[in-house]
C-alpha cells in the first residue's frame, strides 16, 4: 500500500474509528479508485480487527458490465474479500441516465447494507470527483453549501456513507494498483461527453493551466466547508434559542430578532423551519433567497406558508396541501400529514381549528390539526408517555369517560413532549 493511500485511510479512521469485529461495506465498480479502496481498506482491517465486504452494482447499461462485475469478484476472491453483485433489473431510463443510475445504485447498496447488518458503506470518491462536483455546482450558481462539495461522511437511510479518498488524486490511486500489478476496468461511459462530469474532466487541464488546478479547487472546497460549518453553527444557535416549534405543527420566529440577522443566517433559519414543517429537502437557494430578501407579508415555499405579522414570522403547512380528513381507529398510531395520531376512541383527524379557539392568524389556524368528535374527547399535542399509554389501554367506552387523543409531529418526535 502506498504511503499516500495509507495516510488517507489512517487519517479517516482516526476521525471515524471502526470497532473491532465490525464488517464494513465497500462499493467496488472495477475502476482503479474503488479497487484500490477495497484492497487498502482490507489490508488495514486485517491489522485492526475489522473486515470488508465488497459489493458491485451491475447497472446493465453496457454490454460489458456483467463481465466487469465478475472480474471484480475474482480480484476480491484473490484478496480474501467477500463480494456480492447486485443487478439493476427492469427498464432503464432514456434521460438523466447518470443521475438515475446513481440513485438506483445507492438504493440497491443501502438495501444490501441493511440486509447484511452493515452500518457503514465506503465509496472511493476522490479529489477528481470533488473538483468535478465543484465546477458543476458553480455552473449552477451554488452558494457556500454546494461549493463546499462532498463531505467525508454522510447519512442515508441509517447507513453511514464514508469517503476517505476525497483529497487523493486519481493518479495516486492508479499508481497504487500498478505497484500491486492489478489491472482495472475503464468504463467507456467515462469518455462519453454527453455526461456533464466527463465534460468538466476534459476541461480540467485548461483550467489547471490558468491556475485552477485540482489541488487548488480541493483546497477551496475545504475552506468553503469551514465557512459552511460556521454558518450552520450560528443558524443552529439562533434556531434553538429564538425559534419556537409549536407541537401543533408550526414555527414562530420573533420578527425583529430574525430580521436583524445577516441574510445568510436568515436563509438558513428559514430553510430549517421549512424542512421541519414541510419536509421538502429540495428547495433551491434561489427560492430561499427570494423568500428572505423580499420580506413579503405572505408567500408559499416548500409546501409551507410563510406569514409575517407585525411581531412574528410564522411558518406553517399550506392548509390546501394538508392530508384529507382521516378516520383514526383506537390504539393504532396513524400517520397523518406531518403528524402521528393516537386515539383512545374512533375519531376523524382533519386540518383547521374553530375560529374562536385561538388568537393565531387565520392561515395558521387553518393548518392546525383538529379532531371531529364530541366533548368526550380531549386532544393533547404531545407524545404519550408509557404511563399514559397504559392508562389509555384500560379505558372502555363508558358513559362520562373522557377519551384522550394524542397528536405529535413526525419531524420533531424527540424532546417535543
Amino acid at each position: 500500500m502506498s504511503k499516500i493511500i495509507r495516510q488517507a485511510i489512517d487519517a479517516f479512521l482516526k476521525r471515524y474509528p471502526i470497532a473491532t469485529g465490525e464488517v464494513v461495506g465497500v462499493a467496488v465498480s472495477g475502476g482503479a479508485d474503488s479497487l484500490c479502496l477495497a484492497l487498502a481498506l482490507a489490508d488495514v482491517g486485517r491489522n485492526n480487527g475489522f473486515s470488508v465486504h465488497a459489493v458491485t452494482v451491475d447497472h446493465q447499461l453496457r454490454a460489458e458490465s456483467a463481465d466487469e462485475a465478475l472480474y471484480v469478484g475474482r480480484v476480491m476472491q484473490q484478496a480474501g474479500i467477500l463480494h456480492d453483485i447486485l443487478v439493476w433489473k427492469g427498464d432503464k431510463p432514456h434521460s438523466r441516465i447518470e443521475e438515475q443510475a446513481r440513485e438506483k445504485r445507492y438504493e440497491l447498496m443501502i438495501s444490501w447494507c441493511q440486509k447484511k447488518g452493515i452500518s457503514r458503506l465506503f465509496t472511493a470518491h476522490h479529489a477528481g470527483d470533488q473538483v468535478e462536483t465543484f465546477w458543476a455546482r458553480l455552473a449552477r450558481g451554488s452558494g457556500v453549501d454546494g461549493l463546499s462539495a462532498m463531505s467525508e461522511v454522510r447519512q442515508q437511510s441509517g447507513i453511514q456513507i464514508c469517503r476517505p479518498f476525497l483529497s487523493v488524486s486519481k493518479q495516486d490511486l492508479k499508481q497504487a494498483l500498478l505497484q500491486r500489478d492489478i489491472s482495472w476496468v475503464e468504463d467507456s461511459m467515462n469518455a462519453d461527453t454527453s455526461y456533464e462530469r466527463v465534460r468538466w474532466r476534459q476541461r480540467q487541464p485548461t483550467l489547471s493551466d490558468m491556475g485552477l488546478s485540482e489541488a487548488v479547487v480541493v483546497r477551496t472546497a475545504k475552506r468553503l466547508k469551514r465557512a459552511r460549518v460556521a454558518l450552520d453553527f450560528y443558524a443552529d444557535r439562533f434556531y434553538a434559542a429564538l425559534v419556537d416549534v409549536l407541537p401543533e405543527g408550526f414555527v414562530v420566529i420573533h420578527r425583529a430578532s430574525f430580521e436583524a440577522l445577516p441574510d445568510e443566517i436568515q436563509i438558513r433559519v428559514i430553510q430549517r423551519a421549512l424542512l421541519q414543517i414541510g419536509g421538502d429537502k429540495q428547495i433551491s437557494l434561489d427560492a430561499l433567497e427570494r423568500c428572505v430578501l423580499s420580506q413579503s407579508s405572505k408567500e408559499t415555499l416548500g409546501g409551507c406558508l410563510i406569514l409575517r405579522s407585525k411581531e412574528n414570522v410564522f411558518v406553517t403547512r399550506e392548509a390546501g396541501r394538508m392530508s384529507l380528513p382521516t378516520k383514526i381507529q383506537p390504539f393504532q398510531i396513524t400517520e397523518w400529514d406531518h403528524f402521528w395520531v393516537l386515539s383512545a376512541c374512533p375519531v376523524q383527524v382533519q386540518s383547521g381549528i374553530p375560529m374562536g379557539d385561538s388568537n393565531l392568524p387565520y392561515a395558521v389556524r387553518c393548518a392546525v390539526p383538529s379532531v371531529s368528535a364530541d366533548d368526550k374527547v380531549k386532544v393533547y399535542f404531545c407524545r404519550p408517555s408509557e404511563k399514559e399509554l397504559e392508562k389509555m389501554k384500560s379505558l372502555d367506552y363508558k358513559k362520562g369517560t373522557i377519551y384522550p387523543v394524542y397528536i405529535w409531529m413526525k419531524e420533531c418526535e424527540e424532546g417535543k413532549k
